[in-house]
């Protein structure tokens, strides 16, 4: 679906379940796609975020050059099952 609307190509009408062709010990299955979080996935734009965090890790994460907004992503890309 995003390709096609990337391109600028137009959707295709459904084909209703009951007049797929489907083979012995096959079904079919109505798949359902929310398409605004499917775009929002190639948004390569930044967002701000403000995050509270201990003095001392602070610290220790700075004098060890952490990058703060990376380590953010991979946690949330990991909490989120998305890594």
């Amino acid at each position: 679906m995003y390709g096609i609307e990337t391109d600028g190509d137009e959707i295709p009408v459904p084909t209703p379940l009951d007049q797929i062709p489907v083979g012995k010990n096959e079904r079919t299955a109505l798949i359902d796609v929310y398409m605004p979080s499917i775009r929002m996935a190639g948004e390569t734009k930044a967002v701000s975020r403000t995050v509270t965090l201990p003095a001392w890790l602070n610290a220790v994460a700075i004098e060890h050059n952490v990058n703060f907004s990376q380590v953010l992503q991979n946690a949330l890309k990991e909490q989120l099952h998305l890594a």
